[in-house]
């Protein structure tokens, strides 16, 4: 029994290695044990009972190998025509009749001229009988060539575009920029210049950028932003420049007036912590750049010469005496303080000498504020006076007087000023008399002329009117009434008694000259007259006296007899029958 069996399962085996076999073989004929179900492509089953076999499809028809007949092609018929319609191995297919076929231009015509097929997306064709599409620009078929042939069924891809390059050029803008880890970058003179595949460029970080006296904050497309657009990494579609953006680190300058008088003068102002250059600002952030200061320090008597590096001494100059940044030392000495100190140089003026009513000549000098200079000899000479100083004033005592002998110093504040220097004299007094002036037994109208000099034997007269300063009760002065003589002074010398008389208009008299007799002093007096009373009087109807007063002329020309004002007249006729 288990041999039977073994026996058995063997055949089966056997059976079935040999049937998988033989339905492989094209046109086989199995053995009539044999049932084949299937075959191979454009063959088509006898039949579906064992025994049967696989026969190859009549032209223009076809199979997918399952089916006992094959089916013509489209454009074709069977035996009893049927397009497309059943045939078997000895059978034909033939083709149909049919209007031509015409295709859009997105399709194209198959092999066979019989089908408009799709074109490929991106692609177009001429249309009508074209046998294939045209990838659109930018696209390639798979052989990669761009707006290539392509027919249903193939694809057309994005042709690669070649790389956009831009040049991006970098600038130090005063610092320096380390390249050394871009490939894509070279050194100029002034920085760098860079080229950017597609436009992307990696710029160097602020680590890599140095400048003296400043940090840096990354790159900018103006060269004085204060702020940085790009740090890392830029995007161009052109070429571009950039510009290091820095931030100085700013130290404070203090300015020393150096014993003269700040006033509106910065008492601080800002330069950057380089070692390489000079430049000022305004304000702690180095943002505002002078070159001229808006005020500078003053010193009476002094002119500043600039701000320099050194409190005393020569030093370096950075400002002029105008405030200017001097480039002549400022773009040469790094200032290396912190402070600048105003420098001084004492004013020089000019002296020139008055003789002040003398003669003679005297050479101008220069002097310089704050030093003391002797009294200047004087020159100068003037009949009957005496030098007794200078001064600044061509009247007055002497200022500077040559007793005691001394010295002047300071005489102007003001560089390259002109002062004068007076002679002051003194009259000799041994050939002078003094005239004062007095009104006598009278009174003072108003203050009286102030006493003058004459030198003895000098011609002179006296303009002023006596009328104007004095009055006297009961007299007149005779100019005031053109009297006689017109007399106006008397001048009556002291201790001596000499008398002079001066008239108004009388040749002999309008001048008067004193004698030395010894005196110093005289004095001038108004010439008094009595006012006169002239009488006439009536007797019994008879005329006797007529009375006139301040001298009138009597009313007829014959005079009478008459009284002087203040003395006793006596009537000798007067009776009681003289009145009516």
């Amino acid at each position: 029994m288990g041999k039977l069996r073994r026996f058995l399962g063997l055949f089966v085996c056997f059976v079935t290695l040999i049937f998988v076999s033989n339905s492989f073989g094209a046109g086989y004929t199995c053995p009539d044990l044999k049932k084949y179900i299937s075959c191979n492509t454009n063959k088509h089953l006898t039949s579906t009972e064992v025994g049967n076999s696989c026969v190859d499809c009549p032209d223009n028809s076809e199979s997918n190998g399952t089916t006992t007949y094959c089916t013509c092609k489209t454009g074709y018929a069977n035996p009893d025509g049927i397009e497309q319609g059943q045939v078997v191995n000895g059978q034909e297919c033939t083709a149909v009749e049919t209007e031509p076929v015409s295709c859009t231009t997105l399709q194209h015509m198959n092999s066979d001229g019989t089908e408009c097929l799709s074109c490929p997306y991106n692609s177009t064709s001429e249309g009508g009988t074209a046998e294939y599409c045209n990838c659109d620009e930018g696209y390639s078929n798979p052989d990669n060539i761009e707006q290539g042939q392509v027919v249903n069924g193939e694809t057309c891809t994005i042709k690669s575009a070649p790389s956009l390059i831009y040049s991006l050029t970098l600038e130090a803008n005063g610092g320096a920029i380390d390249i050394s880890d871009f490939d894509n970058c070279s050194a100029t003179d002034t920085g760098a210049q860079c080229s950017c595949t597609n436009g992307v460029c990696n710029l160097p970080a602020t680590s890599a950028m140095t400048r003296d006296g400043y940090q840096a904050l990354g790159w900018a497309k103006s060269n004085s932003a204060t702020s940085a657009e790009y740090t890392t990494k830029i995007t161009i579609s052109a070429n571009t420049t950039l510009y290091a953006v820095w931030d100085a680190n700013c130290i404070p300058i203090t300015i020393d007036a150096n014993d003269g008088d700040m006033g509106d003068t910065p008492a601080t102002i800002y330069k950057i912590d380089d070692p390489n250059t000079n430049i000022f600002y305004s304000d702690s952030l180095c943002k505002t750049q002078i070159t001229k200061l808006s005020a500078v320090p003053t010193r009476t008597g002094y002119k500043l010469q600039g701000l320099f590096d050194h409190e005393t001494g020569v030093g370096n100059m950075y400002f002029d005496s105008e405030g200017n940044f001097y480039e002549g030392t400022g773009t040469s000495y790094y200032l290396d303080g912190q402070t600048l100190y105003a420098h001084w140089l004492a004013c020089d003026y000019t002296v020139e000498f008055d003789a002040n009513g003398g003669s003679g000549t005297m050479e101008s000098v220069t002097w310089t504020y704050g030093a003391a200079h002797n009294y200047p000899a004087n020159e100068f000479t003037r009949d009957g006076y005496t030098f007794t100083g200078w001064s600044t004033k061509s009247t007055g005592t002497a200022e500077y007087p040559t007793v005691p002998w001394g010295t002047i110093e300071d005489l102007s504040t003001t560089c390259d000023d002109t002062v004068t220097l007076y002679a002051i004299w003194e009259e000799n007094e041994d050939d002078k008399i003094t005239i004062t002036f007095s009104c006598g037994e009278g009174q003072e109208k108003q203050t009286l002329p102030e006493s003058f000099k004459v030198d003895f034997g000098e011609e002179f007269t006296i303009d002023q009117d006596p009328a104007d300063y004095c009055k006297r009760d009961g007299y007149y002065i005779p100019s005031q009434q053109n009297k006689y003589t017109q007399k106006t002074w008397e001048v009556v010398v002291d201790n001596t008694g000499n008398k002079y008389s001066l008239c108004k208009d009388q040749d002999y008299c309008k001048t008067i000259s004193i004698s030395n007799a010894g005196a110093k002093t005289a004095t001038a007096t108004p010439v008094w007259e009595p006012n006169m009373i002239f009488m006439r009087y009536t007797v019994n109807g008879t005329d006797r006296f007529v009375i006139n007063h301040l001298g009138d002329e009597p009313e007829f020309g014959e005079m009478y007899p008459s009284c002087v004002y203040g003395e006793t007249f006596t009537f000798a006729e007067l009776s009681s029958d003289a009145y009516e």
